[in-house]
């Protein structure tokens, strides 16, 4: 067998794993690579000129750091467990029939006198610890032929210990209820949790047509007839639930400062509104009908709000955009990717500080930030620790910290400004969502397998960033520095400013005398180019254009969040209505 390759994989507390091939008098130890399983989980090459023949030993030795951590570890296939893999992938010689290749013996250098003899064997540099972050030259790293190869020596450095994902232990506590796919999860106020879930309903193969509309068959069996948001409360109990009846294909769910819920049904292809105690306020989106441009959304994947309510949604699986809304639900702008499309924009996280609007560009495995007052892209993110996609991205003010799942499984912290990948945390089967939680103590993330699953996280160390640039502290520089040249200068600029009293006087007196001599009728002409609707006229902004619904013309224009420019905004469905029930 001559390897070609390795990967390596375990879960959080892990720092290296290192694989060799022993001869069988040991006296020839070969070191087939090392990685770490925080780094992207890869296969990386192996080191050249390795040949495994009958009668060799092949060992793995894994190294962890549970520094901190107060409650025990044991081997196992949950995210709170640990594990020890390290696979190899390898050629052998035409027509070569492989039979029993391995004979697995003694796990660890106490289980028997041949392991210790083995072990023994092993060089002590497989007990360094490994970057957290990959180096810039990680494929040769891994395949490096010269040793021995010092990593990050014990313990690890402060800077990497001071921001720290773990998982929280025994939770959520559903208490015996079975939730659906988990396709949103918020984090409200109190340490209140809110999932959005699918209940019965799956998007399967069929659960939409060719023109992405929900299959005729989910329609005719109308909304949800179960509460597809609960509320749980800081234990992971559940306290309460609504939602029945009014949602067809649930997505992301948001809750803004205000306490109000931003959801988005990618059935209903709609983004919609509701008050804290679940009336609905606002809808934006033709009912059941992709659509595009101002007209509405077509699977829309996300919504979040700014600070100011401003709306940003992410109309991701058809259209491939990101929407700027007015709190009125009017349309502002739109972003597209500054090198091409995106596809599948599926998450959304807003910088508010550098009033910055980040999305998951799922397909493209990358972050992608636009500037949403000048359109403008400023910042991308494309990262091999995604694998081949990214589900979701979230932002901490208080850690000053971007947090992404990847469909690779891990959870990671992410530079904000740099895009360097700080820590991997979390193994996960099918992640689909994420939320900080108040005060960025802790994370939320949602799998969308059946049933579904929610992890929380505890996130320590926020005050001690050092491994994470400030990236406000060079703004606050630079400002303190304009006060003090303001202050020191005002002298200077009175007496300035009197010097060209004189000046100003005569410029005006010239100005006036040539404006007298005008045409009056141009002026107000002038006037009227400028604040009317001919080129380069002041405009307002347009709304999205009259949306038809399936309700009334009189309840689209008198029902909650009716009154916006020019869009189609009216409440969705109320609880009960007849369009929504269960087919029986």
């Amino acid at each position: 067998m001559r390897p070609f390759a390795f990967r390596t994989h375990a879960h959080a507390l892990s720092r290296a794993i290192v694989g060799y091939r022993l001869s069988p008098d040991l006296q020839d130890v070969q070191e087939i690579g090392r990685a770490s399983p925080q780094w992207a989980q890869a296969f990386y090459p192996a080191r050249p000129g390795i040949s495994i023949r009958n009668g060799d030993y092949l060992a793995a030795r894994c190294v962890y750091d549970a520094t901190g951590e107060t409650q025990a570890h044991h081997i196992g296939s949950t995210h709170n467990d640990e594990m020890c893999n390290f696979y190899i992938m390898f050629s052998t010689p035409a027509g070569a029939k492989l039979g029993d290749i391995f004979s697995c013996g003694g796990g660890g250098p106490d289980a028997s006198t041949e392991s210790r003899r083995l072990w023994r064997k092993i060089p002590q540099d497989s007990l360094d610890y490994l970057p957290s972050e990959a180096p810039a030259d990680a494929f040769a790293y891994a395949a490096k032929a010269t040793a021995p190869r010092k990593g990050v020596p014990h313990p690890p450095p402060a800077a990497a210990a001071a921001h720290k994902v773990a998982a929280v232990p025994d939770w959520p506590r559903p208490g015996g209820r079975q939730l659906g796919q988990i396709s949103g999860v918020a984090a409200g106020p109190d340490g209140r949790v809110f999932v959005f879930h699918r209940g019965a309903r799956v998007w399967g193969p069929g659960a939409f047509d060719p023109d992405n509309r929900l299959s005729d068959a989910l329609q005719s069996e109308g909304a949800i007839n179960e509460d597809t948001v609960l509320e749980l409360d800081a234990s992971g109990g559940v306290i309460s639930g609504w939602g029945r009846g009014v949602f067809f294909m649930p997505h992301s769910l948001h809750i803004d400062a205000q306490g109000n819920f931003w959801i988005t049904d990618v059935g209903l292809h709609q983004v919609l509104k509701f008050s804290p105690d679940h009336k609905p306020l606002l809808t934006v989106g033709v009912r059941l009908t992709p659509a595009d441009g101002k007209r509405g959304f077509c699977q829309p994947a996300d919504a979040v709000t700014s600070a100011a309510g401003d709306v940003f949604v992410a109309d991701g699986y058809c259209n491939h955009r990101v929407v700027m809304l007015g709190p009125d639900g009017s349309f502002k702008r739109e972003f597209q990717s500054a090198d091409g499309v995106l596809v599948v924009p599926h998450s959304l996280a807003l910088i508010e500080a550098d009033r910055l609007v980040c999305v998951a560009d799922r397909e493209r495995a990358r972050v992608e930030c636009w500037n949403w007052e000048t359109g403008r892209s400023e910042r991308r993110f494309p990262f091999k620790e995604f694998g081949d996609s990214v589900y979701a991205v979230a932002y901490s003010p208080e850690a000053r910290q971007m947090y992404a799942v990847s469909g690779s499984g891990h959870g990671l912290t992410v530079d904000p400004t740099s895009g360097a990948v700080r820590q991997a945390w979390g193994s996960f089967t099918r992640p689909h969502a994420m939320a900080v939680a108040a005060g960025g103590a802790a994370l939320l993330v949602a799998e969308i397998q059946v049933p579904g699953r929610l992890w929380k996280f505890s996130v320590s160390g926020l005050t001690a960033q050092s491994n994470s640039p400030d990236h406000f502290a060079g703004q606050r520089t630079v400002h303190e520095r304009a006060l003090v040249l303001v202050r020191d200068s005002q002298a200077s600029l009175l007496i300035g400013l009197l010097l060209l009293l004189p000046l100003l006087v005569v410029v005006l007196a010239v100005a006036l005398l040539k404006l007298r001599r005008r045409d009056s009728g141009r002026i107000g002409a002038g006037r009227k180019s400028l604040l009317g609707g001919g080129p380069g006229g002041i405009r307002d902004r347009e709304g999205f254009q009259p949306l038809t619904q399936e309700d009334s013309d009189e309840e689209a224009e008198t029902g909650p969040g009716a009154g916006g420019i020019g869009d189609a905004v009216g409440g969705p469905p109320p609880l009960g209505d007849p369009s929504s029930k269960v087919k029986a």
